[in-house]
């Protein structure tokens, strides 16, 4: 009587478990975003060569910075050129009507040089 007993505790719970809905998965009280890396440049009293304090700087974190360059492994170099001559061109890209990206060029005439010079015709 008792296995008998014990079989049908069994089955039964067996059968709840087989017939149940399956529970709803648990969801987070709150979505944490990962906190941004901060720089050590960031809120930095900033100084030129000589050593005079231009101001204190910070990072813009939602601007991205882009340069035309003929290449992505020379990108950083031609950054510099372009941040360097006084005949590079700066164009902002806005998004809503929100700042979104700083694109850096080098002066026409010497993208158009760099251009002619990377032809696969003159191969």
């Amino acid at each position: 009587m008792v296995q008998k007993i014990g079989a049908q505790y069994l089955a039964k719970r067996f059968a709840d478990q087989l017939m149940s809905s399956p529970e709803p998965p648990e969801e987070p009280d709150e979505v944490r975003e990962a906190p941004e890396a901060t720089s050590a440049l960031d809120g930095q009293l900033f100084r030129d060569e000589e050593g005079r304090v231009v101001g204190r700087v910070y990072q813009v974190r939602q601007v991205e910075v882009y340069v035309v360059s003929p290449t992505r492994a020379g990108a950083r170099e031609e950054l510099v050129r372009c941040l360097n001559e006084a005949d590079s061109r700066v164009f902002l890209r806005e998004v809503d009507g929100q700042l979104a990206g700083v694109v850096y060029a080098p002066d026409a005439a010497r993208s158009a040089d760099q251009q002619r010079a990377m032809r696969a015709d003159d191969v």
